[in-house]
């Protein structure tokens, strides 16, 4: 959870600041003696306490109530601001977590109205520099100065006016920007052909996903008519059966994939109102990338929302999904809408969709199924929806979702439609409203523990996406007592997050006491410790 820091927590932010960059300290040799000005040497609360004064936007990473990340934002001129002193601590890098904050931080600069960021960096150091321009920055120069023992490197930014959502890659914004140049050429087929494809890699947002530059060539090809969509499918396919040595947590090409499989969709004029489309619709997504692709989950979920701060919301039990979504759908099915004016048509579009989602009929790929089918649903009633929307903000549609479905009557916090009726106030009758997500951000509040019943998970079953983070060493403890042989991949997919993590977990739980290992690594047993 990323939030804005109080002063009382800038002796903690000090502390990670330094922590952080300590190890580019003793990667480069930095010390006191020689470098005495370094910041990981000279930052102090007091130092935090005179930014907090000059008006610098102060935030802080939390993770199960620490914090663990840190950066701060400038505003240095006339739409031109400065990012400072990115942290994370050593054992949460490799996480996505220095992503997410400038992710945060770009959204700020966006919300004030800025439209460049600039950063400093250690030139020396080779490894970030790559990192903030595979993130989007580009590098404008650098320079030495008497009192630094490294050269001090410059690099910048260029934001548009599309809202960034805080947990998803930089890079996703250029890629949606390399089509906008068909609309200006003003050919009706290109352009169509370009709002599709800026929607269909726009939605793999919500997931945090960005697709690589080969589908984005391949895309642009498609668009000028060298290649249908089937054509630019078999490449992709081609393309990375070529490159089997990808990592468990590299879903590049499940963004790719799917993105193609959106702009085919998209492009058909056929639909048809009924659970068994909505159905077939994620089979035809995920078809090799979920082994569970058009089926309905028979387990119980729970995920952590960063608009909630980290709670849940409660999605449909597996015992319900078939005859909750029939109930939708057939209420829908029978819903007059003549004579409703605009609020009214948005106020009832919003209700299905939200219902329509909350039931999460999936283990995975819930939000992006219910943005095409709503889509394709919505023009099938004879609504003009244009992409642009979807591409843009599809983040702030998730949001939006999740805001419409929680409820914690103990901290008077109640679902609302309001931010999801914005969005389709703006998608239907081109309204104006401003998608901000952090307008959506829950006070801070002790997080929800759901745990997951061992009665609705299926037995055996290595595949399943089980999202409970809150309670996920407890429930790898569980696993490893059926089945001792797990390894840390076939966790890591149950649980979707990386290896490295359950591979931290296992550590975690050893130095507890809790697990041991008996045998070698590769042919071993776990054993649980009672």
């Amino acid at each position: 959870m990323i939030k804005q820091l109080e002063p009382s927590e800038f002796t903690a932010a000090a502390e990670v600041i330094r922590a952080s960059f300590a190890t580019v300290a003793d990667d480069l040799g930095l010390t006191e003696e020689n470098c005495p000005r370094y910041v990981g040497f000279v930052i102090t609360p007091e130092r935090l306490q005179t930014q907090h004064g000059w008006g610098w936007h102060i935030f802080g990473f939390y993770d199960n109530g620490r914090l663990i990340g840190y950066a701060s934002v400038s505003k240095e001129d006339e739409g031109v601001y400065e990012l400072h002193n990115l942290a994370v601590l050593p054992e949460f890098r490799h996480m996505g977590y220095g992503r997410q904050l400038v992710d945060f931080c770009v959204e700020t600069v966006i919300e004030s109205g800025g439209s460049k960021v600039n950063i400093s960096i250690v030139e020396e150091n080779i490894i970030l520099k790559n990192w903030y321009i595979d993130y989007g920055f580009i590098h404008t120069g650098t320079k030495r100065f008497d009192h630094l023992s490294f050269t001090v490197g410059y690099m910048e930014i260029a934001l548009d006016a599309k809202d960034v959502p805080p947990q998803e890659g930089g890079t996703i914004i250029t890629h949606i920007s390399d089509f906008d140049e068909y609309k200006r050429l003003g050919e009706p087929e290109k352009t169509e052909k370009s709002g599709i494809w800026q929607t269909a890699i726009g939605l793999q947002q919500v997931d945090g996903l960005t697709p690589s530059d080969y589908l984005i060539k391949a895309a642009k090809q498609n668009i000028e008519g060298e290649l249908t969509i089937y054509e630019v499918q078999e490449r992709l396919n081609d393309y990375y059966k070529a490159k089997p040595d990808r990592t468990a947590d590299d879903r590049t090409e499940e963004a790719d994939k799917v993105s193609s499989r959106i702009a085919e969709i998209l492009s058909e004029r056929t639909f048809s109102f009924s659970p068994a489309e909505y159905i077939t619709l994620h089979k035809r997504l995920f078809t090799g990338i979920y082994q569970f692709a058009g089926k309905i989950r028979d387990y119980n979920i729970s995920k952590e929302e960063w608009v909630l701060n980290g709670n849940t919301v409660y999605y449909a039990s597996a015992y319900s999904i078939r005859a909750t979504l029939d109930y939708d759908f057939e209420q829908e099915r029978s819903f007059v809408y003549k004579g409703l004016d605009k609020e009214q048509i948005v106020e009832h579009i919003a209700k299905f969709v939200s219902g329509l989602w909350q039931i999460h009929v999936f283990g995975e790929g819930n939000t992006r199924t219910t943005a095409v089918f709503t889509i394709k649903y919505l023009r099938s009633i004879g609504f003009t929806v244009t992409n642009d929307l979807f591409a843009g903000h599809s983040w702030y549609f998730r949001n939006a979702l999740v805001r419409a479905n929680y409820n914690d009557y103990k901290n008077n916090i109640y679902s609302t439609l309001e931010y999801l009726k914005r969005f389709f106030e703006n998608l239907l009758f081109s309204e104006s409203h401003l998608l901000k997500n952090r307008d959506m951000l829950v006070p801070i509040i002790s997080r929800i523990d759901v745990p997951v019943k061992a009665g609705n998970v299926p037995v055996n079953d290595k595949n399943v996406p089980i999202k409970v983070p809150v309670t996920r060493r407890t429930q790898i403890i569980k696993k490893l007592s059926s089945d001792p042989g797990l390894t840390s991949g076939e966790l890591a997919a149950m649980f979707s997050v990386s290896e490295k993590t359950i591979k931290r977990d296992f550590a975690a739980l050893k130095n507890d006491g809790k697990i041991m290992r008996v045998g070698s690594d590769k042919k071993g047993l776990w054993e649980i410790i009672e």
